[in-house]
């Protein structure tokens, strides 16, 4: 898309303008800034007024190495540039000058750093073969990027008043943002987020591919005044950015998880707008049917409020930066997009959310468009996406009344996989009962070949069995096959093998899982398991999990939450039910604020053909 648009518009002198926002000399756009948006950002800054800034130290920043931990050396890098994102704010709302000295120390302070990145990423250097060991903290992550973003915008927005006092510094900052990312950026192929490498098997490329190259573009159009190499740059951030987009699925299903949105293709569309931005509308992007879907599918798994269908390395709650939906549903004129957009905003004020002083501007110009807005939301009922096999449904395409079901097929070789290829999430009324884990603390374990010993990361603790006491296998090859989806007014039906996404100890010579959804007098969401095996299977063991207090009865299951009362009915003559509670991670625990519950129901029969059902209602 990107290659092919650079073969009909060959990149002049004057393509691209390095004014994408206007700098804090321009009064009547940061005068224009909402109040309470400026409230917000200057709301007890005086306490950082002659701040001493923090170096991240030796034992900070090798933590990660010893003990697995990311937090202690990441909390300090974040937290510096956020501190750093909100003083530029600040000064570029009141432009005064009171807080220009601690932006200069501030700014030498991170160029100073040994690593732009965090320390967990700091090997990704190793997976490049010709960068050299002596050079290794030249490797590009996505937060090596967000610094140079930081700083290039930093010097932009504040270019007049920063002379004054810390002209001599300036060509210090420029070649940094050279040194530890243009000029590497520009140099090796072998970066696996590029997907330009000449040897070895490529790997489908994830979140950070995006994520870089559009901070990569930023720094680009803000700083690189010699327009050979701006061009040639935005010429390479073209190919890796098409690189991409061959990746994505058609459908626009985006198998990291809804968490991930926000870098993926969130990013995506930040890279679109910042060509339309600094090119005066010559360069636009937004008419492709792939990222069409891409963006679409935010609003597809969205459940109510804060709560989307979470699946691999997400939460249960998110917080979906709304302009890029906005900027996208104008630019499209989808104004469901648009209409999403300003549903989120009236959640709550996501832009104080922002860490990333990018993120902040990029929302300016359109919370006054968003808040006025009066669109009315549009929902859907039934969404299915064939190529990620991911499907929702629900009683009502515009109120959160009822259940709502998502289901998901594909395979355990995804981005930010856990093994749970046919599980499910029920929410009632809005509310959840029968859900996924979601994701748990980042330590050097999550990102590892022990992996999938953390219970969040296990089919064992997903809405699936336990067969002969094993669960499902890692790689590609654990997939769902002939993915079956029907629907009419009454009923959602979805029908999936998951034979090859067991191991062979499960014994198995096949496994069909049957999923349905009844709106008519019904109401309920019956789950039917059919399996054969080549031994009496002496272990069945359906793991649900569940959001909520249970009481185990007669035949069924109660789970109360809230206002809503939640039933699984089972046949007691073949299943037995054991209740477990989850304890393990207490950042998961924090983001439900609910009680967590594993319910086993248990086979009491030695079989080699079984057919397991359970109903919620």
């Amino acid at each position: 898309m990107f290659t092919e648009w650079l073969s009909a518009h060959p990149l002049t002198k004057n393509s691209f303008s390095r004014v994408i926002l206007p700098p804090a000399t321009n009064r009547k756009f940061w005068q224009s800034v909402p109040q309470d948006v400026k409230t917000h950002i200057l709301y007890g800054i005086e306490g950082y007024l002659d701040y001493s800034w923090p170096p991240i130290t030796a034992s900070q920043f090798l933590d990660f190495e010893k003990t697995g931990n990311r937090e202690r050396m990441a909390s300090v890098h974040l937290q510096k540039r956020a501190l750093l994102s909100r003083l530029v704010l600040a000064e570029c709302m009141e432009h005064n000058g009171r807080f220009l000295k601690d932006i200069l120390n501030g700014l030498l302070s991170l160029s100073e750093e040994f690593f732009w990145g965090i320390s967990a990423h700091f090997n990704v250097g190793n997976s490049v073969p010709e960068l050299p060991e002596e050079v290794k903290n030249l490797a590009i992550d996505p937060y090596v990027t967000e610094t140079a973003s930081l700083i290039a915008w930093t010097k932009f927005l504040l270019a007049e008043e920063l002379s004054a006092d810390g002209n001599m510094l300036m060509p210090y900052f420029d070649g940094e943002l050279r040194r530890r990312l243009l000029d590497p950026f520009m140099q090796y192929d072998s970066f696996f987020w590029t997907g330009l490498a000449k040897t070895g098997r490529r790997a489908k490329l994830n979140d950070w591919t995006p994520w870089i190259v559009s901070n990569v573009l930023q720094v680009t159009l803000l700083n690189e005044i010699d327009y050979e190499r701006r061009n040639a740059l935005i010429e390479r951030c073209f190919s890796i950015m098409d690189q991409y987009l061959h990746d994505m699925p058609a459908d626009g299903g985006c198998d990291e998880g809804v968490a991930y949105w926000s870098k993926a293709t969130g990013s995506l569309v930040e890279f679109i707008w910042l060509l339309d931005r600094s090119s005066g509308g010559k360069c636009r992007f937004y008419d492709d049917p792939k990222v069409h879907n891409m963006v679409t599918f935010i609003r597809l798994m969205h459940i109510s409020g804060r709560f989307y269908y979470n699946f691999s390395d997400a939460p249960c709650a998110i917080v979906v930066p709304p302009e890029i939906l906005w900027i996208y549903g104008e630019g499209t004129e989808d104004w469901s997009l648009s209409a999403f957009a300003v549903g989120i905003t009236k959640i709550e004020p996501v832009f104080y959310n922002y860490q990333f002083l990018h993120e902040f501007l990029r929302a300016l110009p359109y919370i006054d468009c968003m808040r006025n807005s009066d669109l009315p939301f549009v929902g859907e009922r039934d969404v299915y996406l064939p190529d990620s096999q991911i499907v929702t449904a629900r009683f009502d395409r515009n109120s959160p009344r009822g259940f709502f079901l998502g289901c998901k097929g594909g395979h355990n070789g995804e981005a930010h996989n856990h093994n749970d290829v046919g599980s499910y999430v029920i929410y009632h009324d809005g509310f959840p009962v029968i859900v996924d884990l979601g994701v748990g603390s980042y330590t050097k374990k999550t990102f590892s070949p022990r992996r999938y010993e953390l219970e969040n990361c296990q089919s064992n603790w997903h809405n699936l069995p336990t067969i002969n006491g094993v669960g499902q296998k890692t790689g590609r090859e654990a997939r769902a096959k002939n993915f079956q989806y029907r629907k009419n007014e009454r009923m959602v039906g979805i029908a999936m093998d998951l034979t090859e996404t067991y191991p062979q100890e499960a014994g198995l010579v096949s496994f069909t899982r049957q999923i349905l959804l009844e709106r008519g007098q019904e109401r309920s969401v019956t789950i039917h398991d059919i399996f054969n095996s080549n031994r009496d299977v002496n272990i069945i063991s359906e793991s649900i999990i569940v959001c909520g207090d249970v009481e185990i009865q007669p035949s069924r299951i109660v789970i109360t939450d809230k206002d809503t009362v939640t039933q699984i009915l089972f046949d007691s003559n073949q299943l037995q039910p054991i209740v477990e509670e989850f304890s393990t991670d207490n950042l998961i625990l924090q983001r439900w604020g609910r009680k967590i519950s594993r319910i086993s129901l248990r086979m009491l029969c030695y079989t080699r053909q079984y057919a397991l059902t359970y109903k919620i209602q």
